[in-house]
């Protein structure tokens, strides 16, 4: 409840895979099934859902097909992208980052494009007309960070995207 009470109330838009839980279960191992079912994913996303519509805001499920394998650099889909459980690096253009990290960049994407246009002009339109923002740098990335004087969207962060 914590969580999704914070998430509700900072933003006003959240991407989520729109993943097939039961499929994961049919296919999964015993462990790993046990593991799912404690996360409580199903009921974390009610709770989110619930509270962000109750403050008029959105939850935006994206289709999770390659977004581990899709290099959010150049588009490459490949599953040599992928060379460790934990790590990306692109077979085309050298792109590396964490993988959880890459994968969240193109649910964004993804999720993104599922905005019609007044949603997407309307959430980036409050976003900027209310915040001051500035180039910094922060752990071999740089990244704008947005503030915004009151409690909404605190702080929007563009990658870099360097190459390995």
């Amino acid at each position: 409840h914590q969580l999704s009470r914070y998430l509700a109330n900072h933003y006003d838009a959240i991407f989520l895979e729109n993943l097939d839980i039961q499929a994961m279960l049919a296919k999964g191992k015993h462990k790993l099934n046990m593991q799912i079912l404690d996360q409580g994913w199903f009921q974390f996303k009610t709770f989110l859902k619930y509270k962000l519509n109750w403050q008029g805001k959105r939850l935006i499920e994206v289709n999770p097909a390659y977004t581990s394998q899709t290099c959010a650099y150049c588009g490459h889909i490949s599953r040599e992208n992928r060379p460790t459980q934990a790590q990306f690096c692109c077979a085309r253009c050298g792109f590396t980052a964490n993988a959880d990290y890459q994968a969240s960049l193109n649910i964004i994407k993804k999720g993104l494009k599922q905005l019609n246009k007044d949603d997407h002009k309307g959430i980036f339109q409050e976003l900027f007309r209310c915040a001051s923002y500035q180039l910094m740098p922060l752990k071999q990335h740089f990244e704008i960070v947005v503030k915004q004087q009151k409690k909404k969207l605190t702080q929007l962060a563009i990658p870099h995207l360097g190459v390995c």
